[in-house]
Protein backbone atom coordinates (compact mmCIF):
# COMPACT_ATOMS: atom_id res chain seq x y z
CA UNK A 1 0.00 0.00 0.00
CA UNK A 2 1.59 3.49 -1.05
CA UNK A 3 2.51 5.83 1.66
CA UNK A 4 0.41 8.11 0.30
CA UNK A 5 -2.84 5.91 0.78
CA UNK A 6 -1.79 5.06 4.26
CA UNK A 7 -1.62 8.76 5.50
CA UNK A 8 -4.86 9.37 3.63
CA UNK A 9 -6.75 6.36 5.97
CA UNK A 10 -4.21 7.91 8.79
CA UNK A 11 -6.59 10.97 8.29
CA UNK A 12 -9.85 9.51 8.18
CA UNK A 13 -8.88 7.22 11.03
CA UNK A 14 -7.77 10.59 13.43
CA UNK A 15 -11.09 12.64 12.27
CA UNK A 16 -13.26 9.35 13.45
CA UNK A 17 -10.93 9.14 17.00
CA UNK A 18 -11.75 12.45 17.60
CA UNK A 19 -16.01 12.44 16.80
CA UNK A 20 -15.97 9.71 19.37
CA UNK A 21 -13.63 11.09 22.18
CA UNK A 22 -14.65 14.72 22.96
CA UNK A 23 -12.58 15.29 25.14
CA UNK A 24 -9.84 14.60 23.65
CA UNK A 25 -11.13 16.98 21.02
CA UNK A 26 -10.60 20.02 23.26
CA UNK A 27 -7.72 18.88 25.06
CA UNK A 28 -5.85 18.86 21.40
CA UNK A 29 -7.54 21.54 19.84
CA UNK A 30 -5.80 24.86 19.22
CA UNK A 31 -7.69 28.44 18.83
CA UNK A 32 -6.94 27.04 15.16
CA UNK A 33 -7.70 25.21 12.27
CA UNK A 34 -5.12 22.62 11.98
CA UNK A 35 -4.54 20.06 8.94
CA UNK A 36 -3.05 17.14 8.00
CA UNK A 37 -1.25 17.28 4.49
CA UNK A 38 0.55 15.30 2.58
CA UNK A 39 3.82 16.40 1.27
CA UNK A 40 4.46 16.34 -2.62
CA UNK A 41 7.88 13.60 -2.72
CA UNK A 42 7.22 12.17 0.92
CA UNK A 43 5.65 8.87 -0.10
CA UNK A 44 7.14 5.87 0.50
CA UNK A 45 6.64 3.54 -2.47
CA UNK A 46 10.00 1.76 -2.14
CA UNK A 47 10.70 -1.48 -0.60
CA UNK A 48 13.49 0.71 1.63
CA UNK A 49 10.60 2.25 2.95
CA UNK A 50 9.53 -0.83 4.61
CA UNK A 51 10.66 -2.47 8.28
CA UNK A 52 12.76 -5.36 9.06
CA UNK A 53 9.21 -6.98 9.66
CA UNK A 54 7.84 -5.87 6.16
CA UNK A 55 5.70 -3.09 7.62
CA UNK A 56 5.38 0.05 5.30
CA UNK A 57 6.50 2.93 7.14
CA UNK A 58 4.63 6.10 6.91
CA UNK A 59 6.72 9.78 8.66
CA UNK A 60 4.34 12.27 10.52
CA UNK A 61 5.43 15.32 11.89
CA UNK A 62 3.28 16.82 14.60
CA UNK A 63 3.13 20.42 16.23
CA UNK A 64 1.35 18.75 19.98
CA UNK A 65 4.07 18.90 22.73
CA UNK A 66 3.75 19.72 26.40
CA UNK A 67 0.46 18.53 28.13
CA UNK A 68 -1.15 17.54 24.64
CA UNK A 69 1.29 14.42 23.56
CA UNK A 70 0.40 11.87 25.50
CA UNK A 71 -3.62 12.63 24.09
CA UNK A 72 -2.17 12.98 20.12
CA UNK A 73 0.10 9.68 21.34
CA UNK A 74 -3.28 7.94 21.99
CA UNK A 75 -4.16 8.72 18.35
CA UNK A 76 -1.25 7.37 16.82
CA UNK A 77 -1.51 4.31 18.79
CA UNK A 78 -5.36 3.75 17.75
CA UNK A 79 -4.39 3.82 14.47
CA UNK A 80 -1.35 1.63 14.61
CA UNK A 81 -3.86 -1.16 16.09
CA UNK A 82 -5.81 -1.16 13.40
CA UNK A 83 -3.47 -1.05 10.80
CA UNK A 84 -0.51 -3.67 12.07
CA UNK A 85 0.82 -3.63 8.38
CA UNK A 86 1.92 0.02 8.82
CA UNK A 87 4.59 1.95 10.95
CA UNK A 88 4.04 5.46 12.09
CA UNK A 89 7.80 7.24 12.47
CA UNK A 90 6.34 10.00 14.58
CA UNK A 91 8.19 13.01 14.86
CA UNK A 92 7.86 16.32 16.95
CA UNK A 93 8.50 19.37 15.03
CA UNK A 94 6.68 22.63 16.41
CA UNK A 95 5.49 24.57 13.55
CA UNK A 96 6.67 28.20 13.00
CA UNK A 97 4.16 29.41 10.36
CA UNK A 98 5.63 30.24 6.98
CA UNK A 99 9.38 29.71 8.39
CA UNK A 100 9.13 26.42 8.85
CA UNK A 101 13.01 25.66 7.64
CA UNK A 102 13.03 22.27 9.15
CA UNK A 103 10.13 21.46 6.55
CA UNK A 104 10.99 23.15 3.95
CA UNK A 105 15.01 22.14 3.72
CA UNK A 106 13.56 18.41 4.05
CA UNK A 107 11.50 19.23 0.75
CA UNK A 108 13.99 20.74 -0.79
CA UNK A 109 16.22 17.46 -0.07
CA UNK A 110 13.72 15.22 -1.65
CA UNK A 111 13.31 13.54 2.15
CA UNK A 112 9.68 15.33 3.57
CA UNK A 113 7.69 13.43 6.04
CA UNK A 114 4.67 11.55 4.84
CA UNK A 115 2.12 13.45 6.23
CA UNK A 116 2.32 16.73 7.95
CA UNK A 117 0.36 19.37 10.12
CA UNK A 118 -0.40 22.93 8.90
CA UNK A 119 -2.37 25.45 10.35
CA UNK A 120 -4.77 26.44 8.10
CA UNK A 121 -4.13 29.70 6.59
CA UNK A 122 -0.70 28.36 5.39
CA UNK A 123 -2.43 25.29 3.22
CA UNK A 124 -2.81 27.49 -0.10
CA UNK A 125 0.84 28.93 0.29
CA UNK A 126 2.41 25.60 1.03
CA UNK A 127 0.37 24.38 -2.14
CA UNK A 128 1.68 27.16 -4.42
CA UNK A 129 5.31 26.71 -2.87
CA UNK A 130 4.87 23.00 -4.10
CA UNK A 131 5.19 21.26 -0.87
CA UNK A 132 2.25 19.37 -0.96
CA UNK A 133 0.49 17.07 -3.41
CA UNK A 134 -3.64 17.39 -3.67
CA UNK A 135 -5.65 14.44 -2.14
CA UNK A 136 -8.19 14.91 -4.34
CA UNK A 137 -8.40 10.86 -5.36
CA UNK A 138 -7.78 9.89 -1.92
CA UNK A 139 -10.50 11.73 -0.67
CA UNK A 140 -13.09 10.38 -3.66
CA UNK A 141 -11.52 6.68 -2.81
CA UNK A 142 -12.69 7.22 1.19
CA UNK A 143 -16.05 8.74 0.01
CA UNK A 144 -15.03 12.69 2.24
CA UNK A 145 -17.85 14.90 1.22
CA UNK A 146 -17.33 18.88 2.20
CA UNK A 147 -20.38 18.32 4.40
CA UNK A 148 -18.47 16.60 6.66
CA UNK A 149 -16.42 19.11 7.93
CA UNK A 150 -17.18 22.74 9.40
CA UNK A 151 -17.54 24.95 6.13
CA UNK A 152 -14.68 27.63 6.70
CA UNK A 153 -12.58 24.96 7.29
CA UNK A 154 -13.02 22.88 4.37
CA UNK A 155 -12.75 26.16 2.07
CA UNK A 156 -8.82 26.88 4.17
CA UNK A 157 -8.14 23.51 2.53
CA UNK A 158 -9.07 23.89 -1.23
CA UNK A 159 -6.77 26.25 -3.55
CA UNK A 160 -7.06 25.95 -7.18
CA UNK A 161 -9.64 24.09 -7.40
CA UNK A 162 -8.16 20.79 -5.74
CA UNK A 163 -7.79 19.97 -1.87
CA UNK A 164 -4.30 19.76 -0.23
CA UNK A 165 -5.16 18.82 3.36
CA UNK A 166 -8.05 17.91 6.01
CA UNK A 167 -9.33 19.47 8.67
CA UNK A 168 -8.05 17.58 12.23
CA UNK A 169 -9.23 19.84 14.55
CA UNK A 170 -11.23 23.46 14.69
CA UNK A 171 -11.97 25.72 17.87
CA UNK A 172 -14.54 28.25 16.26
CA UNK A 173 -14.73 30.04 19.95
CA UNK A 174 -12.98 33.16 19.22
CA UNK A 175 -13.37 35.94 21.38
CA UNK A 176 -12.79 39.73 20.65
CA UNK A 177 -11.43 41.51 23.53
CA UNK A 178 -11.09 45.39 23.79
CA UNK A 179 -9.83 47.64 26.19
CA UNK A 180 -12.45 50.09 27.72
CA UNK A 181 -10.63 52.44 29.19
CA UNK A 182 -8.28 53.06 25.66
CA UNK A 183 -11.87 53.20 23.89
CA UNK A 184 -12.59 56.03 26.31
CA UNK A 185 -9.16 57.52 25.82
CA UNK A 186 -9.95 57.60 21.66
CA UNK A 187 -12.74 58.76 22.09
CA UNK A 188 -14.58 55.88 20.91
CA UNK A 189 -17.77 54.31 22.81
CA UNK A 190 -16.42 51.65 25.17
CA UNK A 191 -19.53 49.62 25.10
CA UNK A 192 -19.69 49.52 21.36
CA UNK A 193 -16.89 47.18 19.50
CA UNK A 194 -16.63 47.13 16.06
CA UNK A 195 -19.08 44.82 14.18
CA UNK A 196 -17.32 44.67 10.83
CA UNK A 197 -13.72 44.98 9.47
CA UNK A 198 -13.96 48.25 8.00
CA UNK A 199 -15.33 49.46 11.33
CA UNK A 200 -11.84 47.85 13.11
CA UNK A 201 -9.38 49.17 10.98
CA UNK A 202 -11.09 52.84 11.44
CA UNK A 203 -11.23 51.93 15.39
CA UNK A 204 -7.52 50.60 15.27
CA UNK A 205 -6.30 54.00 13.66
CA UNK A 206 -7.79 55.81 16.44
CA UNK A 207 -6.71 53.74 19.32
CA UNK A 208 -2.82 53.63 17.66
CA UNK A 209 -0.32 55.50 19.62
CA UNK A 210 2.56 56.87 18.19
CA UNK A 211 5.09 59.22 19.70
CA UNK A 212 8.70 60.34 19.06
CA UNK A 213 8.10 57.61 15.81
CA UNK A 214 8.12 55.08 18.08
CA UNK A 215 4.60 53.12 18.42
CA UNK A 216 3.37 52.79 22.49
CA UNK A 217 0.02 51.77 22.07
CA UNK A 218 -0.80 49.10 18.74
CA UNK A 219 -4.84 49.31 18.04
CA UNK A 220 -5.35 46.18 17.26
CA UNK A 221 -2.77 42.96 17.74
CA UNK A 222 -3.60 40.45 15.13
CA UNK A 223 -3.41 36.60 16.32
CA UNK A 224 0.31 35.95 17.75
CA UNK A 225 -0.15 32.16 16.57
CA UNK A 226 -0.87 33.21 12.96
CA UNK A 227 2.25 35.36 12.75
CA UNK A 228 0.55 38.37 13.75
CA UNK A 229 -1.19 38.84 10.36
Amino acid sequence: MPAAWSASLLMIRIKRFLRSHPATTSTICRLAAVVLALSLVGCATQESDRDREGRLIVSVWHPWGGAMTSRIERVFAAYSKSHPNIKLRVLFTPNDLSNNQKFFTSVAAGKPPDVIFVDGPQVAEWAERGALQPLDRFIQAAHIQPTDYFPPCWRQNVYRNHVWALTFCADPNFAFVWNKRDFASAGLNPNQPPITLDQMDAMAQKLTRIENGAITRMGIIPWEQYGHT
